[in-house]
Formats: structure tokens, sequence, C-alpha cells
């Protein structure tokens, strides 16, 4: 980690971001700092063969390649250990499904932390440097991978980093990040889901009220501001470059996990700008009163007219283009996970991607219900929004540095398993 820098100061050529070589107008007027890998790759993950073909190819195929689940029709079927009976594996190998994918692997945007929130950190950090801002205050769930990575970039651009945590399910994967987010040394408040809206509106006030001055500034949970959202209409501007060079056909439908609507936004919007017929179909994994059509809408709606302000045109194309959320795949409760996402990550993870329960394993679960009845091979990408970066060297912190408030959360086994 220590061999990774970064700087703070703003980037000023369009050449590096896809928007900007599609739409050099918009670079002046768009500050951003670099902390991305762009781009990242798209990869092709087999999850059963349509005919008599190869047998499943042997475990230990690096990430990302192609892998059979499935054997030759009528034959016994070659799946991992662990699919139940009826999954969809099997169903697509009973059926004559072949249900290839592809893989945007987001998991490695950024070299330090990957997932989609570096995209949008590149933006949201390059606005308020551009304000003279040197520290940053946001807010998510213990678990949250947007308040880990905003905290580790920040340390990294040498800036102070305050969150405002509310409560969810305990797993050994938010026990890693909360211990993650101590050792960048970000200030960390744990309030219940009662208090939140106070305590999140108090911060706002106290932002209005020193608005224009020195000082902190503050990120919405996710990242979901228009600023976030430029990161992912990047990341389509991207992807139709990718189709464009002959990487990869135009997917006919993308899945990707919704949480506060700014990735989700991005990709809907840039699709549409970038020319793409490509369905982009969100998979809501918060509250439905956080994540609706209404909600999706307005920071839709609020990005294109910065993006008018600054000249472009978007001739409100999203007006004409149905907006495509899935609402069945949510469980019981934020950070819970259901029995479809355990499966589902299960399956990812023997075709070489690794999910997890609250975000992608949903959303790929989503995927695989709609696997069954796909009728082209190829033309289905999920996008990886997890990291897949190596978190050890920065989960070293001792659970007695801990404020108080979290150290609860690491008496015995964790309230929910993982297995």
């Amino acid at each position: 980690m220590s061999a990774i820098t970064f700087t703070r100061e703003l980037v000023r050529e369009p050449e590096y971001w896809s928007l900007f070589r599609a739409h050099p107008e918009l670079s002046a007027g768009l500050p951003r700092v670099r902390l991305a890998t762009l781009p990242t790759p798209v990869v092709k993950q087999q999850l059963a063969a349509r005919d008599g073909g190869e047998s499943c190819k042997p475990a230990g195929l690096r990430a990302g390649s192609a892998q059979q689940l499935a054997a030759r029709d009528g034959g016994e079927s070659c799946k991992p250990a662990g699919l139940r009976a009826g999954s969809a594996q099997q169903l697509a190998a009973r059926d004559g499904v072949d249900a290839t994918i592809l893989v945007k692997r987001d998991d490695l945007a950024g070299a330090l932390y990957g997932g989609n929130k570096v995209r949008k950190l590149e933006f949201i950090f390059g606005e308020l440097l551009s304000k003279g801002r040197d520290s940053v205050w946001t807010v998510g769930a213990m678990g949250s991978h947007h308040c880990l990575a905003t905290a580790l970039y920040a340390q990294a651009l040498g800036m102070r980093c305050h969150v405002l945590h509310f409560p969810q399910p305990v797993t050994e994967h938010v026990r890693r990040n909360i211990l993650a987010l101590q050792a960048t040394g970000a200030e960390m408040v744990l309030a219940s889901k009662f208090a939140m809206p106070v305590e999140v509106a108090r911060r706002h006030l106290k932002d209005w009220l020193g608005r224009g001055g020195e000082g902190s500034y503050t990120i919405p949970a996710g990242g979901s501001s228009v600023w976030g959202v430029i990161g992912y209409l990047n990341a389509a501007f991207e992807l139709a470059e990718q189709v464009r060079s002959g990487e990869l056909e135009e997917p006919r439908r993308l899945y990707v996990a919704v949480g506060t609507g700014g990735t989700f936004v991005g990709l809907w919007l840039g699709c549409q700008l970038a020319g793409l017929q490509t369905e982009v179909i969100g998979v809501r994994v918060v509250d439905r009163v956080l994540c609706n059509k209404a909600v999706l809408m307005s920071l839709t709606q609020r990005t294109s007219a910065h993006l008018e302000a600054l000249g472009f045109d978007t001739g409100k194309c999203w007006l004409r283009r149905p907006m495509h959320l899935v609402h069945d795949q949510f469980g019981a409760e934020y950070g819970r996970p259901t029995e479809a996402a355990r499966e589902a990550v299960r399956v990812a993870s023997e075709g070489g991607s690794t999910l997890e329960f609250t975000y992608t394993g949903k959303a790929f679960a989503a995927l695989l219900a709609d696997a069954k009845s796909a009728s082209e091979a190829g033309k289905t990408l999920f996008w990886n929004t997890f990291n897949s970066r190596e978190l050890t060297p920065v989960s070293q912190s001792a659970v007695s540095k801990l404020p108080a408030a979290y150290q609860e959360f690491f008496v015995g086994e964790p309230e929910v398993s993982e297995s």
C-alpha cells in the first residue's frame, strides 16, 4: 500500500477519461483527481454449456476466466459442491440456455481500493479540492464500502475524514471493514437509525452555514451526488469505447446493484448519452423509501441540469427510456443475506468472480433468476461493484482501539454467518 501515491493536483487534461474524449468541452467544468485505474476489463464467465462440449474445467482457473458449470446434454450435471437442485445453472443446462455472461471488473477499479466508489471519488474529491476544502464528512452503514473507500483515499491525499455510521446486521465482513476504517485514522461516530436523520440534518446545517469557507466537505451516503454520478457517466462512455473497439459486443442487458443510486443513474443516463441501447437493470438492495424511481429520477434530473449548464445538450433523453428496477432480491433488511444471494455468491465464485451478500450477491441473484430465459449468449453484462483488493495490510487495528460504541460488535460470534 505504501508504494501507491496520489496527489491533490487537479487534472486538466481530458485524455484519460472516456467522457472527455467524447466530449472535451465538458473537461474544464468538471474538476477531478486521478485515483482510479481505467479502463477496467470486461471478461467472459460461462455458467452453463448449451450442448455437448467440454466438461467442467478444473478448479484453480484464474479470476475472470471462463468456467463450465454443466456437462453435456443428457448427461450428469457437473455442478460444484453446495449447489442445490433447481439452481440457476441446472435450470440453464436443463432448458438448453447458454448462460455465458460478461463481467465488468470494477472490483479492480483502484490499485489502493477497488469497487464502484473510486470512480465517484475522482470527481467528488475534484469538486471539494476546487472549493479549497481540507477534510471530508460522510455517512453510511457500519460495513459501508463507501465510507471505507472515502477514508482510504482521503488518507492517501493527506485529508482528514469523519464518518457517521448507523448499525446493520454484523457479519465478519462488516467487522473487517470497521477495523480497516479505524486503521485509516478516520473519526468514527455511531448513531442509531432513529438518531441518524437528526445527525445528518445537523451536519448539513453546519455545512450550509459555513458554505464558501474552508473546512469539511459533506459527501452524501454512497457518494451519490451529481459529482458521483459523473464518475459513472464516464464509466458508460468507457463501456461504449470498449464496444466500438471490438472488445465486446454491445450488451443487451446490464445488471448492477442499486443502493443510493449514483452508480445506476450514471450508467442508465450515460448509456443513453453514449449511444448504447443496453437496458440497464438496477437491483435494489436498500429500503424502498431510499431507492425508488422518484429518488433516482431526481438525481438524474439534477445531473442532467448540471451537464446542460456546462453547455452539453442531453436532449432530455432520459424521458424516453424506461427505468428498470428489480425489487424482489432485497430480503428482510439492509445488509442481511438472502438465500438467493448466498447461492449467487457461490455461483460467481465458481466462475472466478468475488462478490458479497449485501450488494453484488443480490444483483447477481437477479441475473441468475433471469438466466433461464436468456436468448443469446454473451449479451448480458454484470457490473461487479465490489472491491477485490486485499485489505489485510490495513486491517490490523486492534479492537481495543475502536470507539467504545463499536466494541460490542466484536464480542462473540457475528450476528449473521457468511457461510
